[in-house]
């Protein structure tokens, strides 16, 4: 008997109909090409609402898992979430995504580099921190290490003379899509900055809905079209907190394990995780 982890049921439908409505969205705008707000297409944005226990990472990687070929750009707030999220699709969670998919971490060697941007097919996962692609966060930090890296300045000594951000946007020969765990935390900044890469898509995971100005204007051009929008309705899923609780998998204590963060950024992720406990 295989002690590979098993998704619960529920945890099983979330992905199936997440991923699901991602590949319908693909296949929909394949051949005449995607729907634009301006000169900007419009990605596909799937939500992923559920309370801290319910299992998002292992439920993010079986949706990701079915995006192949691919690179997914998984980003956090918090460093202590992106280190183990990076161990955990490493380890526990490997045998939910394809085989010899590549996980690699902020500082990826050259032939890691290469092998994201050159390759053709499989699953390549680049696990980020905020900080490290946040332009704004990165001034206000005036470079310290909390950022960890600057991606939109050339890293020449595995990422060449061009900016790791300026390539991710115009170089990789696979599809991109952009997994923003705890995206409660996000700005609307952050967003315009995800967006400027011109991902095929966006999987979300938070307790509340994303928001922002160019994520509105979205909205309103996908609900004029029926089919995009029943597409983009289907990629939202709210996992039953009931569920959450006949599998005692609901967390009743928050610790506290990223001492690298400003002390605000601490605050604000206890507080939110004690909205997702209480409501």
């Amino acid at each position: 008997m295989s002690d590979d982890l098993r998704l619960f049921d529920f945890q099983e439908t979330a992905a199936d109909q997440i991923a699901g409505a991602a590949s319908e969205w693909v296949e929909y705008f394949a051949q005449d090409g995607p729907l634009y707000f301006g000169k900007t297409p419009i990605p596909f944005i799937g939500h992923l609402k559920a309370v801290t226990g319910a299992g998002k990472t292992p439920i993010l990687a079986k949706i990701v898992g079915d995006l192949s070929p691919a690179i997914i750009l998984w980003t956090s707030k918090s460093s202590a979430v992106a280190d183990q999220t990076y161990r955990n699709l490493n380890g526990k969670y490997a045998h939910l995504l394809p085989p010899h998919t590549q996980v690699v971490r902020e500082r990826p060697s050259r032939a890691e580099w290469e092998q994201l941007l050159d390759a053709t097919a499989g699953v390549t996962i680049w696990v980020t921190t905020v900080g490290s692609w946040n332009e704004a966060e990165f001034a206000q930090s005036e470079g310290s290490e909390s950022a960890r890296l600057n991606m939109h300045r050339p890293q020449k000594d595995w990422g060449g003379d061009r900016s790791p951000w300026d390539q991710l946007r115009s170089a990789p020969q696979r599809p991109l899509w952009v997994v923003y765990d705890e995206s409660h935390n996000q700005t609307g900044t952050q967003l315009e900055q995800l967006i400027g890469l011109r991902p095929i898509g966006f999987l979300l995971a938070s307790a509340t809905p994303p928001t922002g100005e160019q994520f509105d204007n979205f909205a309103e051009v996908v609900k004029a079209d029926e089919q995009a929008s029943a597409i983009a309705a289907h990629g939202r899923y709210q996992v039953p907190t009931r569920e959450v609780v006949e599998h005692h998998l609901l967390k009743h204590t928050i610790v506290v394990e990223n001492f690298d963060s400003d002390a605000d950024q601490l605050l604000d992720a206890a507080v939110s995780l004690h909205r997702e406990i209480t409501n």
